[in-house]
């Protein structure tokens, strides 16, 4: 994840470096998974709403 400690949602990732593009468009380095419902991190308002509209 990057260092704001909330939950983005991925959307791509490079294949070659590994970088991660997320709904909000943050490119993050090293992309850490995370289990939404076993955390108490907040997510990117963008994120989540992108999270819901792809359900």
């Amino acid at each position: 994840m990057s260092d704001d400690n909330l939950i983005h949602l991925e959307v791509s990732r490079s294949w070659w470096t590994g970088k991660s593009t997320t709904a909000c468009g943050l490119t993050i380095p090293d992309a850490e998974g995370v289990w939404t419902w076993f955390t108490d991190r907040k997510w990117c308002r963008v994120c989540e709403a992108a999270d819901k509209a792809r359900r």
